[in-house]
């Protein structure tokens, strides 16, 4: 994928989603905040779970090793009364 591409897949940010590299691992971008996009990598922090708050560690990708980004479900919204449902 060239930078130009996952430029356009992530400005704006319009949720989270998924990036699939070429030797089929997979990583979660659940906030805009979670990675950093560079002409060459994107780096992504890994949270310890997907409610977690704080990244655990990070990684980097090569542009060029990932084959494709899918959307993630939006969570729902929360109610007034802190109800998701």
């Amino acid at each position: 994928m060239t930078f130009g591409d996952m430029l356009a897949l992530t400005r704006p940010f319009k949720g989270p989603f998924r990036v699939v590299t070429s030797n089929g691992e997979s990583y979660d971008v659940r906030h805009r905040e979670g990675f950093i996009l560079t002409p060459g990598y994107i780096f992504i922090g890994l949270l310890p779970s997907p409610a977690g708050e704080f990244f655990e560690r990070t990684t980097y990708i090569d542009l060029a090793h990932i084959v494709r980004v899918e959307p993630l479900p939006q969570p729902a919204p929360a109610k007034g009364d802190g109800q998701t449902s």
